[in-house]
């Protein structure tokens, strides 16, 4: 299976900085041990040139992200040294392997009628698919490349990433691996990395790592928001990566509390068992929203649960 890697960070190069990507790509490529390049360069262009190969090309998860750069004065050369992760039999493996477990997924997702379609179908996957590495280590490297999600179903933010820009590809949909930081659980921000696609020229961010995690693919937090809507737990550098400015409006946006009780009944009336909604006010946890339905005049009696995502400030409302 050939997928032609749609290349983002590419193209926000200067001629003489792509002639050193595709010396570097043509050289992991041959798996080549010491690529040379121009010493016209300093080595933290080099460093960044060498990662926006990997993000642009997730096929490369046989190489490792860590490089060694020399330098012989007088020689018009610098040396890009370069180890690889397994050898070229186990990586051409693997590579089989993935290419079967992709082809079945787009079997499945060629026939939907649309981008968007296409999109969550093979965001949804990922998510179901794939459970988060605790346990990581930056030894463990599969699951920092699409190894992790699309063959040992585990993985770290990366991997998902990097996996999900691979089926976009296939899927040829534009897509790019974002590499920033995200709202920790212990308070503070973190090191993370996530995707920002462009579906009938409109950008949008997708977290499949967090929604995995949240487990209810029912109903995603993270696909398709805006850039206001990621920062309420994300941070980027904004001056490279794509704007995304367009809501996407799969979420039903509440601005009251009748509005929100009347949205219940529908919903309740129409034996819905979830529901997803978006609040424009705050709320400090589950227990307020349950409370506030409490004194809905509801005409049968009905248990509720509510999963609430205080940063987004979306509920998932389950009826049981």
């Amino acid at each position: 299976m050939t997928v032609k890697s749609i290349r983002y960070y590419y193209n926000k190069l200067a001629p003489s900085q792509k002639k050193i990507y595709e010396q570097m790509f043509q050289g992991l490529n041959n798996r080549k041990a010491d690529i040379k390049v121009s010493s016209r360069f300093g080595n933290d262009d080099l460093c960044a040139i060498y990662e926006y190969v990997l993000l642009d090309n997730p096929q490369l998860f046989f190489v490792s992200d860590k490089i060694r750069i020399t330098h012989h004065k007088p020689s018009i050369y610098k040396n890009i040294c370069v180890s690889y992760l397994y050898s070229q039999l186990t990586a051409n493996n693997m590579q089989t392997q993935i290419d079967r477990i992709a082809c079945m997924l787009l079997s499945t997702v060629n026939y939907l009628n649309t981008g968007i379609d296409k999109l969550r179908s093979v965001y949804t996957f990922l998510a179901k698919n794939t459970t988060y590495n605790h346990n990581a280590t930056a030894e463990k490297s599969a699951d920092h490349n699409m190894v992790g999600p699309l063959l040992n179903c585990a993985a770290v933010c990366d991997g998902y990433a990097r996996a999900l820009k691979f089926l976009c590809d296939a899927i040829k949909i534009p897509c790019v691996v974002v590499s920033g930081a995200a709202l920790s659980p212990h308070g503070g921000y973190e090191l993370h990395a996530w995707n920002i696609v462009k579906v009938k020229g409109i950008c949008y961010h997708l977290d499949v790592t967090w929604d995995s995690i949240l487990e209810d693919m029912d109903h995603l937090d993270y696909f398709n928001l805006t850039d206001d809507e990621m920062a309420k737990d994300h941070k980027w550098k904004p001056q490279i990566m794509p704007r995304c400015d367009t809501a996407y409006s799969c979420v039903i946006c509440v601005s009251s509390k009748r509005e929100f009780e009347r949205i219940f009944m529908e919903r309740m009336s129409q034996g819905i068992s979830s529901f997803q909604v978006r609040f424009s006010k705050r709320f400090e946890n589950e227990r307020e929203i349950i409370d506030m339905i409490r004194t809905f005049d509801l005409k049968t009696l009905c248990n509720v649960r509510v999963r609430y995502n205080i940063t987004q400030n979306k509920a998932v409302i389950y009826l049981q």
